[in-house]
């Protein structure tokens, strides 16, 4: 995204598997640190034989990022869904609108319930049933 849209990014991961044409034998892929001196992180293993999908669920990552593929030939394939949060202030100033409303507005006392629900009713305060012979 343009720098001057000043938004939030987030890379979030879902699978890494490999290419229907890849080797049996163990492809290795791995997160790149922006710094030289950072150690590189392995976020999948594969290989075809025994392991050749991954799902990495709750991995989220702020871009820019840098994927290698250290060991194995590949090909792999990496899946997720790249987020660009745009900043909407509209709505700091709807929720500062509704403060001020609920300071302006009394509460309504509860209202009442009637004391005859379906066809029952309350002799002597004990309930008793409708018949066919009235009360």
């Amino acid at each position: 995204a343009p720098q001057e849209w000043h938004c939030e990014q987030q890379l979030a991961l879902r699978t890494v598997c490999l290419g229907e044409k890849a080797r049996d034998e163990f492809h290795v892929v791995e997160i790149v640190p922006p710094l030289p001196e950072d150690t590189p992180v392995p976020i999948a293993t594969l290989k075809p034989s025994v392991l050749p999908m991954a799902t990495l669920g709750g991995v989220e990552l702020t871009p820019p990022v840098t994927f290698r593929l250290r060991a194995g030939s590949g090909p792999v394939y990496i899946s997720g869904q790249h987020i660009s949060l745009m900043p909407d202030l509209s709505w700091e100033e709807e929720e500062e609108e509704e403060e001020e409303d609920e300071g302006d507005e009394e509460e309504e006392p509860p209202k009442p319930q009637g004391a005859k629900r379906g066809n029952a009713a309350k002799v002597g305060g004990v309930p008793k049933k409708l018949g066919w012979g009235g009360l």
